[in-house]
């Protein structure tokens, strides 16, 4: 798993797999990610605003703001749902990769979202997740390097009990991805996200057998 990429999540907040498939699905319909104005909606409460899209370095997984472990996209995001990623290198040579301004991690208070509102309005972009970049518009999806799916976020979801249905579960999940994919021409690896296990035949099963001993 190449690990100089710019990643998406398509998660939103908690890992619903059906909704989030149907989203993947819409994605490859448009041939971009695209983002909030561009799909139609006049309102956001985020950083990224109406008018940029949200990614996570991947290299810079590990940081975190003001020694708060876990605060940053790669945690909120990437690793909690069905995520997209893009080499980096080629990107970089296509389009305009914005890094925010990093602001000191924001405390839960009602203020929050009405503040990441006003700054995702301005021109300066800013963040408070030390990993993000932004990229403004749409990204077409001919630079999707892979996919990442969340193993262990499924395996949770479901409440799976015997092995045999978390081998069946998983295998029907990676091949509806691998479906989509086909259909729009597309033929990617699909990784798991927290172990970076290739998500083949022989890849399910070591997953299987780590998520045993969890």
């Amino acid at each position: 798993m190449e690990h100089k990429v710019y990643m998406h999540s398509i998660n939103h907040q908690y890992f619903n797999s059906k909704r989030d498939i149907k989203t993947f699905s819409h994605i490859l319909d448009d041939g971009a990610l695209l983002s909030l104005r561009r799909q139609g909606f006049n309102y956001s409460s985020s950083f990224a605003g109406l008018d940029y899209i949200s990614f996570a370095d991947y290299e810079k997984r590990n940081q975190t703001n003001n020694g708060i472990l876990y605060y940053n996209a790669y945690y909120a995001y990437i690793r909690l749902g069905i995520s997209l990623a893009f080499e980096k290198n080629k990107l970089a040579s296509v389009y305009d990769i914005k890094d925010p301004i990093l602001l000191e991690a924001l405390n839960n208070s009602d203020k929050i979202h009405y503040r990441m509102q006003m700054l995702g309005y301005e021109e300066e972009r800013y963040t408070d997740l030390p990993d993000e970049v932004q990229i403004k518009d749409e990204v077409s999806i001919d630079y999707l390097s892979y996919i990442t799916y969340p193993c262990d976020e499924f395996f949770v979801s479901r409440f799976f009990i015997k092995q045999e249905s978390k081998r069946k579960g998983l295998i029907e999940e990676i091949n509806n991805l691998k479906s989509i994919l086909i259909s729009h021409g597309k033929q990617l690896d699909i990784y798991d996200i927290d172990s970076g296990i290739l998500l083949d035949e022989e890849g399910i099963e070591k997953v299987l057998e780590k998520s045993k001993k969890c």
